[in-house]
């Protein structure tokens, strides 16, 4: 490669690392930091530039990695313990490989009811012993929901469950959700201390729910190696052919 062309490709590196830092600042108005949580809690947020918070809530329990890796994962019961969750129904038909895609509403006080189409993944760590299932928004077409709902323009993030050597579970949560409408412009306060405390009871709540039959004597079914990079393929197949 001539020096020329190797200048060229150093330049160009360096401003798109700076173009992305850029980018970066212009959508979060703030970077991580502590939020004064709930006891046994540990919060970190930040403020996106739409006033929105997103935050990261993490807390242990004695809870085992399985029931709360196969509670978290049992979609339909979505009902049973998160919060402002109304109607929760699994869209096989929308589903590709080992992914969930769920339809719910979300019922407010005070604010239009909201809804969501939103795909599930799940990935595991075998020598970590951590399950992650990441969610995030989609649009699919052929859904009616009540025209009175108003669509979550974004919700995105995931759960993590790690097992420590103690014998606990550690549970991460990330999320960040726009709620859209008039909520997101005009009472985006009000909105960022209730995702707070909805997202500390709905962490309360999933453990309480995973301690019941059948998830707290459940297993979880550890893939070997050679099937999960088969899936990982599988999944990349899929993007590359959504992207046409």
């Amino acid at each position: 490669m001539k020096i020329s062309n190797i200048c060229i490709t150093a330049l160009l590196v360096v401003l798109t690392a700076h173009a992305l830092q850029a980018a970066d600042k212009t959508t979060w108005q703030t970077d991580w930091e502590s939020h004064n949580g709930d006891d046994g809690f540990t919060t970190e947020c930040r403020v996106h530039s739409t006033d929105i918070k997103q935050c990261i809530f993490t807390t242990t329990t004695n809870t085992p990695i399985a029931a709360l890796a196969n509670a978290v994962t049992d979609v339909n019961k979505f009902t049973e313990w998160a919060e402002s969750v109304a109607v929760s129904q699994r869209l096989p038909e929308f589903e590709s490989g080992e992914e969930s895609v769920v339809y719910t509403e979300y019922s407010f006080s005070g604010a239009y009811d909201r809804f969501a189409v939103t795909r599930y993944d799940t990935e595991q760590f075998d020598e970590e012993q951590r399950i992650r299932v990441s969610f995030k928004t989609i649009d699919k077409p052929g859904l009616n929901p009540d025209l009175r709902l108003v669509r979550f323009p974004l919700m995105v993030g995931h759960w993590e469950f790690t097992a420590l050597n103690n014998g606990q579970t550690k549970i991460k949560h990330k999320s960040f959700t726009l709620p859209g409408g008039s909520v997101q412009k005009t009472l985006s306060y009000f909105y960022n201390i209730a995702y707070v405390d909805a997202s500390y009871d709905t962490i309360r709540n999933l453990i309480e729910f995973a301690n019941s039959q059948p998830y707290i004597d459940s297993q979880w079914a550890w893939k070997p190696k050679a099937q999960k990079d088969e899936n990982k393929n599988a999944a990349i197949a899929n993007m590359t052919d959504d992207n046409g």
